[in-house]
């Protein structure tokens, strides 16, 4: 009794509630017994009407197809929509301030709806196995195809699910996520149809599938769970800290990975080139979007700080702030370029495109403090001045060179400030680019320097005086 206690008061409460919530609610058994209809139905149907054909080496493969297809349909629709569209109800009307009354944390949250959603996958999945298992006795299909689409069809589950929940978390108006939950869900339709054409009418090396879907699966899994318990958790809390952490361990995991897969392949320097070219616009679009972060410490956030100065600075890079922000976007960013050494010329457009990243985020920054917009623009949303002034950045050149040059062809001059000209074949503009974008992040860097040296200064642990009654 007492082992029993110990389990269940160490068991994910939201876990449980869900887990309640799924064999009590009507809606989710009668999706899982009209799939058991549906399924029994197509099953019956095709062997009544296929009796009599000649085809009976691959009668299994045509209806694994057909039971996969259904299969992947409801799961890959029904599980983010149920697991994810509750919660966008506790998101708002400060349903969140309730949950955080109480001891549980924001990552125990997120932690919850995900195992949820994998026990309502495998109550699908056991519903659905004596149909696939049956296929492999009609023969064209074998135990290890069903095995490895079924793993690839539970990976696949779970990642959509984290990006559904990613959604709704999202601090935006009801309609605005009801329009992006749309837009979803039409995507997901269309993944549910590849998924089942790719896994159920190919045949693969179903071994590095597994392989590489299992890999994907370990590296996207913690980074959304990571985004999604960082945009859900409160504003004065140290919330950038188990983001970056788990986005630096995954970078480290990934580049370790792609340099072993280099060793153990031919071709050298391929997955190592693609790791640090994803790496880069990665960190791209986060030097757009960390601008948004407060730059004045809350006293939650300083009590975390660590005492001893090396240690200090050692996780300044990784705490919330702007400029603790950029700072790691710079080491990442510089370390996933230095790793791209198959042509010099692209490495140089790639440095300046995390320049001009940085460019575009400091000009925020500094549009953002003049003290006429800083009465309109709240300070979380100076990534969208970032986004205008790098789209600005793209067409405004051009269309300068159109109205003074209607005649002649696109200057050298006029492609600077654009970042999607970084890959240009003229090794000359190239270099321009990474000078312009250098210099001018530099000098805007001279502008905000008493913005960022205060937030420097100010990064330290929080001193309480204490009084001593006489």
């Amino acid at each position: 009794m007492k082992m029993m206690d110990w389990i269940l008061d160490r068991t994910n409460p939201i876990m449980l509630r869900e887990s309640r919530e799924l064999v009590r609610s009507r809606f989710a058994v009668g999706i899982m017994m009209t799939f058991l209809l549906v399924i029994l139905l197509v099953s019956s149907i095709f062997v009544i009407v296929t009796a009599n054909t000649n085809k009976g080496f691959s009668l299994g493969k045509t209806l694994f197809q057909i039971c996969f297809s259904l299969l992947a349909y409801t799961t890959i629709l029904f599980i983010p929509a149920y697991t994810a569209f509750p919660f966008l109800k506790q998101t708002r009307k400060n349903g969140l301030d309730l949950l955080f009354m109480s001891t549980i944390k924001p990552r125990s949250i997120i932690l919850g709806k995900m195992i949820s959603a994998f026990w309502m996958l495998v109550l699908l999945f056991s519903v659905s196995m004596p149909f696939l298992f049956f296929t492999t006795f009609l023969r064209g299909v074998g135990l290890s195809e069903v095995f490895t689409s079924l793993f690839v069809l539970m990976i696949t589950v779970l990642l959509v699910t984290m990006g559904c929940l990613i959604l709704v978390c999202l601090p935006t108006s009801l309609v605005f996520t009801s329009l992006l939950a749309l837009g979803y869900f039409l995507f997901l339709f269309m993944i549910s149809g590849v998924i089942s054409s790719l896994l159920a009418f190919s045949r693969f090396d179903f071994g590095h599938v597994m392989l590489g879907v299992g890999l994907g699966g370990l590296l996207f899994l913690p980074i959304g769970g990571a985004l999604a318990t960082y945009l859900i958790s409160p504003a004065v809390s140290n919330r950038a800290f188990p983001l970056r952490l788990t986005l630096t361990i995954c970078w480290v995991i990934s580049g370790i990975v792609a340099a072993i897969a280099d060793v153990m392949t031919t071709k050298l320097g391929d997955f190592i080139i693609l790791w640090a070219v994803w790496s880069l616009f990665f960190i791209i679009f986060t030097v757009l979007f960390c601008n948004s972060e407060p730059s004045v410490l809350t006293p939650r956030v300083q009590r975390s700080i660590p005492k001893r100065v090396f240690f200090r600075w050692l996780v300044f890079p990784f705490f919330t702030g702007p400029v603790s922000a950029w700072v790691w976007c710079l080491i990442v960013g510089i370390i996933s370029a230095t790793f791209f050494t198959v042509d010099s010329d692209i490495q140089k457009g790639l440095f300046a495109a995390l320049f001009y990243a940085f460019l575009y985020s400091l000009m925020a920054v500094t549009i953002r403090r003049i003290p006429f917009f800083r009465r309109f623009i709240r300070e979380k949303y100076t990534w969208f001045i970032a986004f205008f002034l790098l789209i600005l950045g793209a067409l405004l050149p051009f269309i300068m060179d159109f109205i003074l040059y209607p005649d002649e062809d696109l200057e050298a001059l006029w492609h600077l400030g654009n970042i999607f000209d970084i890959m240009n074949d003229d090794q000359a503009i190239v270099t321009d680019h990474l000078l312009f974008s250098i210099i001018l992040s530099g000098l805007f860097v001279l502008i905000n320097v008493g913005w960022i040296f205060r937030q420097i200064a100010a990064f330290r642990p929080l001193v309480t005086s204490t009084k001593v009654e006489e």
